[in-house]
This record gives structure tokens, C-alpha cells and sequence, in this order.
């Protein structure tokens, strides 16, 4: 029961990281006026308790 409510809680996390990056790509396109800076990211990244970087425009 327990490992079966933390599969879905990882699942759900993943599925906004991919709803966020694809929200990000689509409005905050990367090159773009309102792009995350490369300041910004390392400024997010600094204060992240997740161990995966938040890499909005990187590629797959």
C-alpha cells in the first residue's frame, strides 16, 4: 500500500516536470525575450532540493 502510494506520487511528480518544461518551451522559449537567463537557472538550480537540475531548454 505504502509503495504503491510513493510509485504514484513519483509518477506524479514527472508528469508536472514534463507538463512544466513543455509549458516553459512553449512560452519561454529558449533564445526568446522572456527566456530563463543562464543566471536564473543556476540561481534555481542553487536552491533545488531535487536532484535533478531544472534544465528547461536543454535537449533529450
Amino acid at each position: 500500500m505504502r509503495r504503491d502510494r510513493r510509485r504514484r506520487a513519483r509518477r506524479g511528480r514527472a508528469t508536472a516536470r514534463l507538463y512544466i518544461i513543455a509549458f516553459i518551451r512553449w512560452k519561454l522559449p529558449a533564445g526568446g525575450p522572456d527566456a530563463y537567463t543562464a543566471a536564473e537557472l543556476a540561481a534555481l538550480n542553487a536552491q533545488r532540493q531535487s536532484k535533478q537540475p531544472f534544465a528547461p531548454y536543454a535537449t533529450e
